[in-house]
């Protein structure tokens, strides 16, 4: 399931986990399709091992400073299964040696699937210095065209928070609002946080904004006595682009006045946010919400 810019039939779980040095494990027993790239004196292959499962090596002047195996297929390169977006920009190709995290080190991308319906990816991020090291792994979850790219001469990561996935609605109309992460840390680059200066939007113009209820009151699910997944989806949209303001009006708006629950609604809601990787990082966010979103 493609997801990178819909806010609102939309993680995440997109979550970015710190700086690593791997002990080599034994040398991968390559069988087929082995991907391999060189930079400097640096060779890194990925394909599918004897075992079955996929496994990345990496060299350094001959030598095997990492190897790892899992049941996944590995790839490199930033887009992880060579799928370009509909509609939108197309993923960038990033070169071997480029310097991703901003650190001034050439990085390498490896991108990593599951083989699930649409789930699950993942990013790594090597660095191909002097000496080598794993400096991030990014869970993109069902984020299939999650990628890097290049922000004003800065590398970020973009994706989606799959907090609401399969929450009160089907995968399909799960809302998985649209991140963007920077690498940030006590070195600077060690890890991945929301970079929630660069995700703020303008706020809505009076038109769009109303058009938005309009379509949410006359969604077919209150008549079924459920809550329409877009409203929470436009209203987590609201939030994760700055405008927290207008998903407290949205939901005072759209919300049937003969509707009971809209305190509950809210307060489980919000404790969703919460409960996201980034829910640390939003709690700003969220400081002048409602009191039933406490």
């Amino acid at each position: 399931m493609r997801r990178l810019n819909i806010l609102a039939p939309v993680l995440l779980g997109l979550t970015s986990y710190g700086s690593f040095v791997y002990a080599a494990n034994p040398t991968c027993h390559f069988v087929s399709a082995v991907q391999k790239t060189t930079f400097a004196d640096y060779v890194v292959r990925v394909g599918n091992s004897v075992e079955g499962d996929g496994c990345l090596e990496v060299h350094k002047a001959g030598v095997l400073v990492h190897s790892e195996s899992d049941a996944m297929k590995y790839g490199l390169g930033n887009n992880i299964n060579g799928e370009q977006p509909k509609g939108l920009p197309p993923i960038p190709e990033i070169k071997p040696g480029t310097d991703i995290t901003g650190n001034g080190i050439p990085n390498l991308i490896v991108s990593a699937w599951t083989g699930g319906a649409h789930c699950c990816f993942s990013f790594i991020v090597l660095e191909l210095g002097t000496k080598f090291r794993i400096a991030a792994r990014i869970n993109a979850m069902h984020s299939d065209m999650a990628h890097f790219e290049n922000h004003y001469g800065r590398y970020v990561f973009v994706g989606n928070d799959w907090t609401f996935a399969y929450w009160h609605a089907g995968f399909a109309q799960s809302p998985a609002p649209t991140i963007i992460l920077k690498p940030t840390g006590s070195d600077g680059y060690s890890r991945y946080q929301l970079a929630l200066d660069l995700m703020r939007k303008a706020a809505p113009s009076e038109k769009q904004f109303e058009s938005a209820i309009q379509e949410i009151r006359a969604d077919d699910a209150w008549s079924s006595g459920g809550v329409p997944p877009q409203l929470w989806g436009k209203m987590a949209e609201f939030i994760y682009t700055g405008q927290p303001v207008f998903a407290w009006k949205l939901l005072d708006q759209s919300w049937p006045a003969d509707r009971p629950g809209k305190g509950g609604f809210l307060g489980a809601f919000c404790e969703r946010i919460k409960a996201s990787d980034y829910g640390y990082e939003l709690s700003n966010v969220l400081k002048d919400s409602p009191s039933d979103c406490f």
